[in-house]
Order: C-alpha cells, then structure tokens, then sequence
C-alpha cells in the first residue's frame, strides 16, 4: 500500500462526486487505464475521506509503485488516486454488485498517516517517546510450550489425568481346546557319516563337492568364486597365522572386517585352530564414540582383550580404539544410543591392542592339521542386540549348529543342488548360521553379496537370483517393502523368478501386507511361486531358527485373525473385516529336535489358543550366554527350558508369535502390539518405510505407559508436517482406539537398527526416558498448537523504553 502523492509533499483531496456525471467518467477512464496495465487483474475505485482509493487485485508482485508511475504519465495529477489498496479479490454483496461497505472497512494505514500520528502523539504530555510503525501483514505468532514458563515445575498432563494401573496377569479359563500349548518337533536321528563338529563338515563339503562353493559379489557388483576346497586351503593359511601369533586352544578373535570374502575363511580360519571368532560390525567411524565402538570395547573387556583381525586399510583406524579403551567410562558424553556405564581397565603400561590384518594371515602356509574338537565345545559368539546396549555373548557349540542345521534341512527339504543367496550381514545369526554353516554341511552353492549391494539397489537382489537361478534366499519383512517402493520406480523388469523355492520371512514381525503385496506383484509378472515366502521365528540363543511353516497351493500364507477383546483369555476367531481384529503370523512347526511351549508367569503350561511366554527346548539351546551368571538365571531353567521373551500362542502345533513381552503396549489395561501400529502408521503417505516404532513410553516421575510413535519423514514443511502428523494420529485412533501421547518425527539415522534393519525400541525407550527427545517433542507440540502450548491470543508483545547506558 503507497500514498501515491506523498513523495511531492502534497495532501491533495478527490473533489469528484461519485454520483456526478463528470466523476462517473473521470472513474472508468481511471478504471480503464487500471485494467490495461499487466499489473493489474481487478479494480476498484472509491472516494473515502476526500481521497481516492484505488483497490488493486494484483495479476502477480505487487508494485504499486510502478502502477502509480505509469498512471502519472497517463493522467493529470487532480485525476490521480491519492492511495493503491492491494486486496485479494474484491467482496460482492448477495447481488454480484461490489461491496463498497466491505471495502470501506478495509483499515487503511500508510507512511503519511503513521508519520501524521507521530507527529500528533509526540505533543501528547503523558508520553516521553513514541514510534509509529507499519507493517504489511502481522505475522502469527509461535504459541509458547508450556514447560518454558514453567520449567520447573512438575505438570499434570493437560487432557487427561495421570492414572495407575496395573498389567493384567493372563487369566487362565475354559478353552475351547483341552490340548496342552506344547509341541514337538521329530526325533533328529543322526548318522555315523555325518559331520560331528564344523571342522569335519567343512572338510567333508571340500572332498565331496569340489565344484560346488561360494560366489562373492562385492559392493561394486565384481565377482569372486572360491570353491569349497580353496575356502578350507585359506583357512588353513589362516589358522596357521593364528598359531604363529601365539594363539591357544579357545582364544578368542574379534573380526572387524567388512568383506564377506574376509569374514568366511577368517572364520574358518578361527574354527579349524580351536579358536573362537565374534563377528561384530564395522563401525561408521572410529573417530567419534558410537554404538559400534562402544560394542567393540565391552566385548573386548568381556573376553580378556582378544586379537582383533581387520584389513590392511582400516588397521590403524582400528588402532584407535585404544583412546576408547584406555577411558575409564567409555560412554562419557555420549548420548545416542544410551548404554550401561563400562569400567574399562587402563591399559597397562602402554599396552596396545593386538591387531592382526587379515592379507598377512592369508599369505602364510597352509596347516596340515586341524584341531580335533568335540561335539560339546564352544564353536563361538554371538551377540545379541542388547535390550540395554550392552550386548550379551551367547555361546554356541558344535553341537548346538549342527543339529539346528540338520533338523531344520529336513523340516525345508534343502539339499545340496540349492543355490542360496545371502545379502544380509554375518554378524547376524541367521547369516552365518542358517545361510552358512546349514549350507556348508549340505554342500549346497552359495552366493553372497554386500549388504550395500543390495541396499543400494534393492532390485539388484532379484537381477541376481535371476542371473544365477537362486533357489533359496531371506530377508527380513523391511526388505520386502523396499522392493514393493522400487517397483513403484522400476517396473518394466525382464525377471523369471521360477527357480526359487522359497523366500524365507525373519528377522521381525512379517506383515501380511508387505509380504502379500510381494508375491502378488512377482507373482502375476516374474513367475514367482504363490507359496514362495515361508516366515520363520529363531534366535541367537536358539543358533537361528527353529520353527519354518510350510506352505501349501490351498494355503500359501496363514494369517490367525482374532478379536482383541479375547487376547486375555481363550482366543477368538473373527473374519478378517471386524471391527475388532487383529492378525497374527502363523510360523509353523518347530524342526526335528526341539520343542517349544506357552507358560504363564509361574511356568505353567496353558492350553492351546492362548496367550503366554513362549519357552523352547532342544539340542540346538545355547548352554548359555557367557561370563553372564544374572543373565542365565534369568533366561534358562533348570530342567532346560530356555525363556525367550516374546508372547505368543500354539494352534494346532504351529508357534504364532504376539510380540515380544517388553514390546506389548498396554494401555489402561488393553493390549497393543507393536508391529500392528507401525504397519498401520507406515500406510500413510510421507512417512518412511522400517523407520516407524510404537512403543510404551513413561514420562519423568510417571508409571503410567504412553503410547509413543517414533518415525521418519522427508517432510520439512511445518505446514506440512503438521498435517502429517494430525494423520498418523487419526489413522491410529481409528484403526486401533488409541490416542498416541507422543508423535516423534526424526532422521533415519537416529532409529537404531540391527544390522539386519530390526529397528531397536528398547533403545529408543531408554533415550526417550534420559529426555533425549524433549526438544522434538516441545517443536511437536508447537507445530500442533496441542494443550501443551499457550496460543498467541493469550499472551502479546510488550514495548518498553530502552535508555542509553551511562
């Protein structure tokens, strides 16, 4: 808005009258002149207070300057308007005729008229100082969260009042099935001929399949193919390496190495001297403390300061390690993920690590020998992701992998013409368990491929099983939704997928729409069979995994749909479109060797069909985890049930897990599952696939559990992302009943994941419980303008004098 005559120091008044013959003229030449100027979209002219108005819809920018300029070289000076009102569009009254009233009311404030006032208030004897200013648009302001005017004082939740409850303990009642929830899997027989400890099967696989092996594919897509005879020559260059270093019988090894051509005969290597190899992954940077590092340096202390075996290139960052480790709390200062303080002992005299390069350890002479084990002897490590961050060492035997591998190769029908494929990375246990060491006894082809490969390019996974007529291949449930997205972007793939088996679902909860939309799409296109995904449940303590459900033409799938308000009782069936189900993944029988129960908190056997704390027992159980007394007595009983940890229940045999105990979300006593949640918040647009997490949150001084989602987003836009939000919030009120407390938007880099992409919420909670996300959560509330905020019509802007300093 301008004063187009103020500049001259004129204050010329419109004499025209609107009703006048002349005025009605002078107004439609005006008005014309208006329209022609590009400028200029819709007018209107009206005398107000003896000036002429000029009320301009602009066409784009506004300039009223330039508008004020072309109509002086058109017009005399008594014809111009005194003042440009830039509007949106002009009010019509309820004839379609302008609404002068509407326009009249239009404040209209300009530099004269705040100099005029100025001028006029300084005179006014009350006031010491005025200024008078104008601004074009009063902007909104942020409302103000409610914890910065009051930061220490401890606040009541504004919308809902703080309750205590207590978790309902299952109620054991009438069951509609009067069998026990325990089922058996087939006595594993063995044979003479087989294998006794991983030695022998590898050494048996070299002799008797000597064309068969393993096809390297490195980040770059180069190949490398070692056949199983070549694998055990390396290894034993290795294992002599080892012995040179002075190794003994049981030492341990820690790998920090990246390449899967590494990490296979450098674990050979291991096993072949009588050593004991933990995989653990390579860290982002050593540079800065991290959760890899942190993992690295406990595990180290645990196992009396083992060799480390790295490659030439990361050897001197590895050497790093030793600022961490000479740190009397290594977790000094560091916040993400939050783990357990570790008293670390100094090193000693100057002490360094004991690092070895693993291109040194293949040059030397292969052993002519190998270490005779026994079936009973511990193989090696794996760690398990650690609720906490500070990961458990779970001791696995001879024993325990072979007779997995074996009950699980009868229960699958694997033999040795299958051709594997595995992308995810070996410090997983169902990578170097189920997809190596079960293969290696089979004396199967395998081909494996960088994680970075694949993540890269998800689509990259099905080129190669296309290219080598892959007959078995796994994956967690994340990644079957990232090749559902990239056929989004590729869709035109040239694939025959008939050579697979199956595809093995595990690793997390399988979603029956992830994995649905998988087989559909390659399916209908790319000759994927309808039963090709079998889900599967194991774990670290277990040597991988332990139950597989087998498909069939009539029942590709199984999906248990049940009516939530039974999940404390007896279950009930319900079709699949009630308003109150719920879905569960069936993952079949358990393999030859084990069995699996559902117990209630006194380790009591419950009936089928009902919910309770699954138990599993077998050849393949860990003997526990090590140099951990608290954490064995907690996890194994003493007649040899191990407690896993997950809810779940057994129909008809078949193991269905519910959750994972610590991961039930109980809300004023109703039970919500985890993976329910994501999958439905993950539907909608804008957010992040396999970055969302539900889980049970308590505020500071608060015992009452919260539902909070954790999530990721491209969205930046505060507009934007409050509209997301307000959706990810009515999506789950909707579909599940529940108000989520807490909606935390962060970067992906800041979900923690396995290294097989299972998002951790234990360590999520835990951050959220130290306050980690308080400031996300106050831009939540801000962004939302929820109960937590006080609105800017409540509070306002106070001028106040500001005086020199004497």
């Amino acid at each position: 808005m301008i004063n187009a005559k103020q500049d001259s120091g004129e204050n010329s008044t419109w004499l025209g009258d609107s009703n006048n013959t002349n005025s009605q003229l002078n107004y439609q030449i005006i008005t014309a002149l208006l329209l022609s100027n590009p400028l200029v979209e819709d007018c209107y002219l009206l005398a107000r207070e003896g000036e002429l108005i000029a009320y301009i819809v602009y066409s784009q920018n506004r300039y009223p300057e330039q508008l004020s300029s072309f109509l002086q070289s058109k017009l005399s000076d008594n014809l111009l308007p005194n003042i440009y009102v830039g509007i949106s569009c002009l009010p019509l009254t309820a004839t379609g005729h302008v609404d002068e009233i509407a326009l009249k009311n239009i404040e209209i404030t300009d530099s004269s008229l705040a100099q005029y006032t100025e001028n006029k208030l300084k005179y006014e004897p009350e006031i010491e100082q005025v200024a008078v200013v104008v601004t074009s648009k009063t902007e909104k302001s942020s409302p103000l969260h409610l914890s910065e005017l009051l930061p220490l004082k401890k606040r009541e939740t504004v919308t809902e009042k703080n309750q205590q409850f207590e978790e309902k303990i299952h109620q054991l009642s009438q069951s509609s099935s009067s069998q026990l929830a325990i089922s058996h899997g087939k006595a594993l027989i063995e044979s003479e001929l087989q294998a006794k400890t991983l030695a022998e099967a590898l050494l048996k696989s070299a002799q008797d399949y000597q064309n068969q092996g393993i096809v390297y594919i490195k980040y770059n897509g180069n190949q490398v193919f070692q056949t199983y005879f070549q694998l055990w020559d390396e290894a034993q260059r290795i294992n002599t390496g080892l012995k040179k270093l002075g190794l003994q019988i049981q030492d341990k090894v820690i790998f920090q190495l990246s390449e899967n051509c590494d990490i296979i005969p450098a674990f050979w290597g291991c096993i072949l001297g009588g050593f004991i190899p933990v995989i653990i992954s390579v860290p982002p940077t050593y540079k800065d403390f991290n959760n890899e590092i942190n993992k690295i340096c406990q595990v180290w202390e645990l196992l009396e300061k083992p060799l480390i075996i790295t490659n030439e290139a990361r050897q001197q960052e590895v050497k790093t390690l030793e600022k961490w480790l000479s740190n009397q709390t290594l977790n000094v200062g560091y916040t993400f993920p939050p783990v357990e303080t570790l008293h670390a002992t100094s090193l000693q005299g100057g002490l360094s690590l004991k690092i070895s390069c693993i291109e040194q350890l293949k040059t030397h002479a292969p052993a002519q020998t190998y270490h005779i084990n026994q079936p009973d002897d511990l193989a090696f490590f794996n760690l398990t992701s650690g609720s906490t961050g500070i990961s458990k060492c779970v001791a696995l035997t001879h024993k325990n992998l072979l007779s997995r591998a074996r009950g699980t190769n009868l229960l699958c029908e694997y033999n040795n013409e299958d051709i594997v494929l595995n992308w995810l990375p070996f410090d997983h246990i169902g990578s170097i368990s189920d997809w190596h060491i079960r293969c290696v006894d089979l004396g199967c082809q395998m081909i494996y491929v960088q994680t970075e490969y694949i993540l890269g390019r998800p689509l990259n996974w099905l080129d190669l099983i296309n290219q080598y007529r892959i007959t078995h291949s796994w994956a967690p449930n994340f990644a079957y939704n990232l090749i559902n997205e990239a056929l989004e972007k590729e869709p035109s793939q040239t694939w025959n997928l008939d050579s697979i088996k199956f595809f093995l679902a595990a690793g997390e909860s399988v979603s029956n729409q992830a994995v649905g939309e998988f087989i559909e799409k390659l399916h209908r296109h790319y000759n994927l069979k309808k039963t090709a995904v079998r889900p599967a449940f194991g774990m670290a303590e277990m040597g991988s995994g332990i139950t597989y459900y087998q498909p069939t033409d009539e029942q590709p799938l199984l999906f248990h749909t049940i009516d939530k308000s039974s999940l404390n009782q007896s279950l009930k069936r319900v079709h699949s479109e009630h308003p109150n189900a719920t879905t569960f993944t069936d993952l079949g029988l358990p393999i030859s060797g084990i069995s699996i129960r559902i117990v209630n908190q006194e380790n009591h056997l419950l009936p089928e069909k009902t919910i309770g704390h699954l138990q599993v027992k077998g050849e393949s159980v860990s003997p526990g985890y090590y140099k951990n007394p608290k954490a064995n007595q907690e996890a194994f009983l003493e007649d040899g049930w191990f407690k896993t940890g997950d809810l779940g229940f057994i129909s008809h045999g078949h193991l269905i897990i519910t959750g994972r105990s610590k991961e039930t979300i109980i809300i004023n006593g109703v039970n919500y599952y985890s993976h329910e949640i994501e999958t439905v918040v993950e539907t909608i647009e804008g957010v992040e696939a396999s970055y969302t997490a539900a889980c049970a949150v308590k505020e500071l001084g608060n015992n009452q559990d919260q539902l909070g989602i954790f999530f990721s987003t491209e969205t930046f836009d505060k507009n934007d992302l409050a509209d997301l939000l307000k959706k990810i919030r009515q999506k789950v009120i909707n579909s599940f009943g529940v108000n989520p407390k807490y909606l935390i938007p962060l970067n992906k880099s800041e979900i923690p994941k396995t290294s097989i992409g299972k998002i951790q919420r234990s360590q999520l909670i835990k951050r959220f419980e130290t306050g980690e996300f308080k400031p996300v959560i106050q831009e939540v509330d801000i962004i939302l303008e929820n109960a937590n905020t006080i609105p800017d019509w409540f509070y306002r802007k106070v001028w106040k004098a500001k005086y020199p300093v004497n």
